[in-house]
């Protein structure tokens, strides 16, 4: 019993969209939201947007002004904008949880899918890197390609562990020169 209550105190680590805490932060302030109202969401133990699209009301219903506002308990003052604003980050959180549970239902069985880890979440996962490993500069030749956690990410996805050829693990510069040369240059010729 005591091994439960330990167990449920260790922080998770976010294996998706939905089930990141940075990814809801991000969510929230592009719908509107302050950083207080922000941190009130957070506060409340609602630290991902699967849990926020369960905490108001349930998917396939939008929630009344009353429920919102029962939901922030008096910890902000709440005005028409934060109303709007949380029920948009609702009805987001709804959409994203129900096209996570279809991708996943599809995507357990392909062997070659996949999957890449969300910006915030992988901006965030940086940033504790950086203050982890301090002797690196993350910069120039130490900067890890964004493909490498998006390896790194399918193996967590999809619950395996595979080999990953040391070739696949480049620098972010090597990346993004790769990726300019794979854009179509336009050449314009010049006749008289």
């Amino acid at each position: 019993m005591l091994c439960d209550k330990a167990m449920a105190n260790v922080p998770r680590e976010a294996s998706s969209l939905i089930h990141s805490t940075a990814a809801l932060k991000d969510r929230a302030v592009k719908a509107g939201l302050s950083s207080e109202e922000v941190q009130a969401i957070v506060d409340s133990n609602v630290s991902s947007i699967a849990q926020m699209a369960f905490a108001v009301t349930p998917p396939g219903t939008s929630p009344t002004e009353q429920q919102v506002r029962e939901f922030y308990q008096d910890r902000i003052a709440i005005n028409m904008g934060t109303i709007t604003s949380t029920k948009l980050l609702i009805f987001e959180s709804h959409t994203l949880v129900v096209a996570n549970i279809k991708s996943e239902v599809g995507r357990k069985d392909d062997v070659s899918s996949h999957c890449v880890l969300p910006s915030a979440e992988r901006d965030r996962r940086i940033q504790d890197q950086q203050r982890r490993l301090t002797g690196l500069r993350f910069k120039g030749d130490e900067e890890v390609a964004f493909s490498a956690y998006d390896l790194v990410f399918t193996m967590l996805e999809k619950d395996t562990l595979t080999y990953l050829h040391p070739e696949k693990f480049v620098t972010r510069r090597f990346e993004l020169l790769r990726s300019h040369q794979n854009i179509w240059h336009l050449t314009t010729s010049h006749s008289q």
